[in-house]
């Protein structure tokens, strides 16, 4: 293979990755969730038909996997370090892992097809999206709620906030009891996402004196009480809802959103879960972490 032909191949396959890419993000922007499961199972599918495309002459599956990849793993770094997507912990390695692996796969699917191997493509196939599946279902949850989730034990600062009933409430008042505070925000996508969720823990522990959850708001952007109060209205969201007049989330070290902060009876900070995907159950995991707080 000459110099030349050799060049036209590589670009070749980094055009099919970035081509499989840009075809992931119009899928993001138009589901518009925040859902790492549904993102890798889509990005397997995509480069796995990337790796067909391009592996007709492959001779070595390989690296023609390895070329389409980069095609997608370039913008994904740009990206990244440009702070413009894919910030959160672990989004970018995993999609090198499912892209790397199904791409390879791909080629070698679309060579042994070639080859007039179809039950061995066949099998190959089987087994590759049989184990992207699986890692999806099951690492994917307990990846996203280990790096989502801190979990502390240190004394909480003073603070205090009002309920919409125009109750004021400060940390004091809250100590003998477990105590979620879901800060958010109307503007806030993740937020909006996060709260139905939160609803589903709040729902098992409401008739609990013990347990005790809050939505709260703030005067961040133009959140007002009435704006958010009518949001709430709106999706028929049941949590107790708050606003942040008094400045706790700088007492707590809120400066994005979604946050959720658990406390425990002693007044001490036990959990801070920053963001939202809907791939790691959050209802479950507040509802865990609020149960092994009783127990203590």
């Amino acid at each position: 293979m000459s110099a030349k032909h050799a060049f036209k191949v590589a670009a070749s396959d980094i055009l099919a990755g970035f081509v499989a890419f840009c075809c992931l993000i119009a899928f993001v922007a138009i589901y518009r969730q925040n859902d790492l499961q549904l993102f890798s199972l889509v990005t397997t599918i995509l480069f796995f038909l990337a790796g067909v495309l391009r592996g007709a002459n492959a001779q070595n599956p390989l690296l023609t996997g390895f070329l389409t990849v980069i095609g997608g793993a370039l913008p994904i770094l740009v990206m990244k370090l440009t702070r413009m997507a894919f910030t959160e912990q672990g989004y970018a390695p995993l999609f090198v892992a499912f892209s790397l692996s199904m791409a390879v796969a791909g080629a070698e699917v679309r060579r042994l097809l070639t080859r007039g191997q179809l039950r061995l493509a066949f099998l190959l196939a089987v087994v590759s999206f049989s184990g992207a599946a699986l890692a999806t279902a099951m690492a994917i949850p307990e990846l996203m709620a280990k790096w989502s989730s801190e979990r502390v034990n240190r004394p909480a600062p003073s603070f205090s906030f009002v309920t919409f009933d125009g109750k004021s409430v400060t940390s004091a008042d809250l100590r003998g009891r477990v105590v979620v505070l879901a800060f958010w925000a109307t503007w806030c996508a993740p937020c909006r996402q996060e709260l139905p969720d939160l609803q589903q823990a709040y729902e098992q522990y409401k008739g609990n004196p013990n347990v005790t959850f809050y939505a709260m708001g703030g005067p961040w952007g133009e959140d007002t009480i009435e704006k958010e109060s009518a949001f709430a209205n709106q999706v028929k969201l049941n949590l107790p809802l708050a606003f942040d007049s008094h400045g706790a989330a700088k007492s707590l070290g809120v400066s994005v959103f979604p946050v959720l902060v658990i406390l425990d009876g002693a007044g001490h900070v036990r959990m801070i879960h920053n963001g939202y995907d809907a791939s790691e159950h959050l209802a479950r995991l507040v509802s865990k972490e609020v149960g092994a707080l009783m127990e203590k």
